[in-house]
């Protein structure tokens, strides 16, 4: 059988066309050029051969130019700016197509610009949410889905500097999916339809919902939106609340065990659902006022896990501490990012850290076996030490990073490159 299976292998690898295949899916999104295509050839039948091709990569997208935009009637120079407290979120669901990139904090002041990073790999402006008030240290969060468009909501977030003025406003707008293949020189102004569902601190009663700063939220359920940790002007946040998405109100759940002690920049990655439940992991995060680079005197940076199980029928909640066996110690440093692979129970955790003392650091979690590996990927082509960046997963095993702080800048700077990981089985 060996023998046969050595000669079909021969022809297979003898046919000029499954090579030039092979490159195009392999080695072009590694940064080769067409006329290395030969030797990159070479290199990859040697590394299959030994069946060894399984190192992560990093690669690092074109720098954004600017690009005149007809937006509103008027042209607008066009230009992705360093930010860090940005968020993301996939587009498509369904084939994990295309990133939406909301806000943040620039040199230039707070913006609340909408970008589609889409099959082209270009990011392009496509629109502006008026009047909803700027923000950094929101979260944009995926909702429903149709085959046509996506629900998009931005919840919460500091509207001043210095990590000032906590809002509880909550925004709803929708992107049809075709903008991922319009030219970045096509009319945006009717594209993204939204709806203001809570003012910037709005203070009617219960059904205002909390305000908060660098907070998780996660789209359950098919109607709720679940809300975690974060921090107002009083401090940080250990409370648990419901945003109910046909109701229209805010309520708080049912905890059966004690959870998290209070945190902001934290993360959270839902790791199964069903009809019946869904749980979350919520990694790390720090009790401090807010995300200044000083210490507060009685600071914590938590390096703990927990996993929050929420059953629809009475929407009670349970939480879990969770432990990982990892030969290099598990570690989340605030303001880290962490999101789910392709593989089920896989999960990527990287950068995070004090501002001044960040980290590039990777680790790669298996919530099934409870286990956790510290991924070397430091090459030329990796970012920078950062925190306070975006990062979501896109098909085929590759993760979205974008921009965040700088952790070797004093002062601080903003960064807006954008990188593409990938773990090639």
């Amino acid at each position: 059988m060996s023998c046969l299976v050595c000669k079909r292998w021969g022809r297979v690898s003898a046919s000029e066309g499954f090579w030039g295949r092979l490159f195009e899916v392999r080695c072009r999104p590694l940064g080769f050029s067409d006329k290395d295509g030969l030797m990159a050839s070479i290199k990859l039948s040697s590394l299959l051969c030994r069946g060894i091709w399984s190192s992560p990569t990093w690669r690092r997208l074109a720098d954004e130019t600017s690009v005149l935009v007809p937006f509103d009637g008027v042209e607008h120079n066009a230009v992705l700016k360093p930010r860090q407290g940005s968020s993301m979120a996939i587009l498509k669901e369904k084939d994990r197509g295309g990133a939406v990139l909301y806000g943040g904090w620039t040199t230039q002041g707070i913006f609340n610009d909408i970008w589609i990073l889409g099959d082209h790999l270009e990011w392009k402006l496509v629109g502006i949410l008026r009047p909803h008030v700027s923000t950094y240290g929101h979260v944009l969060t995926k909702g429903p889905e149709s085959d046509t468009s996506s629900v998009f909501y931005v919840s919460g977030g500091v509207t001043r500097g210095g990590y000032g003025g906590a809002t509880n406003q909550l925004v709803r707008f929708e992107i049809p999916h075709d903008v991922m293949w319009k030219s970045p020189q096509e009319t945006y102004s009717d594209v993204i339809r939204f709806s203001v569902l809570r003012q910037p601190f709005t203070t009617d009663g219960s059904n205002a919902g909390s305000r908060r700063a660098y907070h998780s939220v996660e789209y359950i359920f098919d109607r709720l939106l679940l809300y975690f940790g974060g921090f107002d002007e009083d401090g940080v946040i250990a409370d648990l609340e419901l945003y109910d998405i046909e109701s229209d109100t805010f309520s708080k759940p049912s905890v059966l065990t004690s959870g998290p002690d209070a945190r902001f920049g934290h993360t959270s990655v839902v790791v199964s659902k069903n009809n019946e439940t869904t749980s979350i992991l919520y990694c790390g995060g720090t009790n401090a006022p807010n995300n200044m680079k000083h210490r507060f005197g009685n600071d914590v940076e938590y390096e703990d896990m927990y996993l929050l199980t929420i059953h629809s029928a009475d929407l009670t909640c349970t939480w879990d501490t969770i432990t990982f066996e990892s030969p290099n110690g598990v570690s989340f440093q605030r303001c880290h990012s962490s999101t789910m692979l392709g593989h089920p129970n896989s999960i990527l955790v990287f950068g995070g850290g004090l501002p001044g003392t960040n980290s590039c650091a990777m680790l790669s979690l298996n919530v099934e076996e409870k286990s956790a590996v510290m991924r070397d990927t430091l090459t030329t082509l990796s970012p920078s030490s950062r925190q306070n960046h975006s990062a979501v997963w896109l098909k085929d095993d590759c993760v979205l990073v974008f921009g965040g702080a700088s952790g070797t800048q004093e002062p601080q700077e903003e960064l807006g490159d954008t990188f593409i990981f990938t773990i090639t089985v």
